[in-house]
């Protein structure tokens, strides 16, 4: 006797999914769960599973709506970890052009780079040093 193909389950609220793993002898992994499906019953052996003929359907439509709040949560947090990644990423190049342009007018006005380096690190602002007669006291 040749075993029964299944190609397809259905749960109880009427969804049907396409079988993606098979067995030698017929049974296959259930599509909503991935619990065994034997093939003399071949309905989903799991209690908890939407694909369980037992499952009231109240329960699992509960079941599938919270599946669905979750994905659509999980989602929402990608997109704002995204966005917050892209303000980052714009915040740290303008302080990346703002400080390349106090550089610049530092070499023109013959400012002690280090010095400014230090007001920038220090969130101080900018603060251009000239020192005449003496070397840098931030250069040890």
């Amino acid at each position: 006797m040749a075993p029964i193909i299944v190609t397809t389950v259905k749960d109880v609220l009427g969804r049907e999914r396409p079988v993606t793993r098979t067995y030698g002898d017929g049974s296959v992994d259930c599509p909503f769960c991935t619990y065994a499906i034997v093939v003399p019953n071949l309905t989903c052996g799991n209690p908890w599973c939407v694909a369980h003929p037992s499952m009231p359907v109240a329960r699992a439509q509960e079941t599938v709506d919270a599946a669905a709040r979750e994905a659509e949560a999980g989602l929402r947090r990608m997109r704002d970890a995204h966005a917050a990644r892209e303000c980052q990423l714009a915040d740290h190049a303008a302080r990346k052009r703002v400080e390349r342009a106090d550089l610049d007018e530092a070499a023109k006005r013959g400012a002690c780079t280090r010095c400014l380096g230090h007001y920038h690190a220090t969130g101080a602002g900018k603060k251009f040093t000239r020192h005449l007669h003496r070397p840098c006291p931030r250069n040890n």
